[in-house]
């Protein structure tokens, strides 16, 4: 069978001879495939890669189906689901445009290197496929002792991943990176929690958690933060409006559109705060 005429080809490589592959190793790469494919067409056409904004009818465009198998080998093969569907608008340049981006995220955990920040769309989507891509490199050593799975794109692109792969992939669990410095405006939802390790701030409808690295530091930015607010103590009613520098940090495997963490950045002066008539003053630090 001539593979070339199918964008996606996925092999599984094990030590026992098997027919097939198991069926939740299968289920499980051929979920992650498709919502890395979804994520790559998000970010092409957007900038974004969460699936939740993806309409009903490119999720349809670019959903995959398998349309043939060799059990021998343990490959199977994808197509477009709505190619060929008459009355159904397909670009195949475009799509294939979306698997490239794809194919050069996927190499940055073969090749042991994501770019933390991203610095292009191919690092943005290598953070935005993490969970996705640790689904598959978790199927490695499971039903059917496979060794690797071999993704194959567009004919010519191969991304194998392997146990060295699933392991930097492990290896990046929990880690975090910054954007540069930038203003967050908003208002403080609650100034400190018990361990005054950081306060909740409103900005956009999203709430943030505010804090600096320093705890200390930390510690007295917030307590000069209570310190205003006590000014305002009924709630529902008027609250000030602050504007925080600091750097947006987010964790690997999460959404790489929206950030839940704002660290602020020395030196914490000045923080500047809008009350009811729109003046602005700068917020009393003490010890800063």
């Amino acid at each position: 069978m001539c593979w070339r005429k199918y964008p996606l080809k996925i092999r599984f490589n094990g030590a026992r001879n098997l027919r097939g592959a198991p069926i939740c190793e299968l289920s499980t790469t051929l979920a992650a495939v498709q919502r890395m494919v979804c994520r790559a067409h998000m970010l092409s056409e957007g900038g974004r890669t969460a699936l939740t904004g993806m309409p009903k009818d490119e999720r349809l465009r670019y959903s995959l189906r398998l349309v043939s198998k060799d059990w021998l080998s343990k490959t199977f093969y994808l197509d477009w689901l709505s190619k060929g569907v008459p009355g159904e608008a397909f670009d195949d340049k475009q799509a294939a445009a979306y698997l490239a981006l794809l194919h050069e995220a996927l190499m940055r955990y073969v090749i042991l290197k994501v770019d933390i920040p991203p610095e292009n769309p191919a690092g943005k989507l290598a953070l935005a496929i993490y969970n996705d891509v640790q689904d598959i490199s978790n199927r490695l050593g499971q039903a059917g002792d496979i060794r690797d799975i071999e993704i194959q794109i567009l004919g010519n692109k191969r991304c194998t991943i392997d146990k060295k792969a699933a392991a930097y992939v492990d290896s990046l669990k929990g880690e975090t990176y910054d954007l540069a410095v930038q203003v967050l405006p908003g208002e403080v939802v609650a100034p400190r929690t018990r361990d005054r390790d950081y306060a909740l701030i409103r900005s956009s409808a999203h709430q943030i958690k505010l804090y600096a690295d320093n705890k200390v530091d930390s510690a007295q930015v917030l307590d000069g933060l209570l310190k205003v607010l006590s000014r305002y103590p009924a709630p529902g009613q008027y609250q000030p409006r602050f504007f925080f520098n600091g750097k947006p940090r987010f964790k690997i495997g999460g959404d790489p559109d929206s950030y839940s963490d704002f660290v602020l950045t020395p030196p914490y002066s000045p923080i500047l705060y809008e009350t009811r008539s729109g003046k602005k003053s700068e917020l009393e630090i003490p010890g800063l």
